[in-house]
């Protein structure tokens, strides 16, 4: 079992703002295909309007989903090896 530090207490915290950081973006993409796809719904169904307005969402999704899977790995491979309990 490896040691646990000060330091290596305040880098856990770090990962897991990071991981925070990047999962909130993540479910800000999630949001706005909702609102894109309600709105449409409404405005009287999906037009060519509305697949741009997803793909632009879609394309910073694609840029910051591995980003944030690696941000998790990295949170979740720190407590494993340090001992630390895994947050959510």
């Amino acid at each position: 079992m490896a040691t646990q530090t000060k330091a290596g207490a305040e880098r856990n915290k770090q990962l897991l703002r990071s991981h925070k950081h990047y999962q909130a973006s993540i479910d800000k993409d999630i949001d706005q295909i909702k609102d894109i796809v309600a709105s449409a719904l409404k405005d009287g169904g999906i037009t060519e309007a509305t697949i741009e307005s997803m793909a632009a969402v879609f394309r910073g999704y694609e840029y910051i989903k591995p980003i944030a899977d690696k941000a998790w790995e990295n949170y979740q491979d720190h407590c494993e090896t340090f001992d630390y309990d895994i947050q959510d």
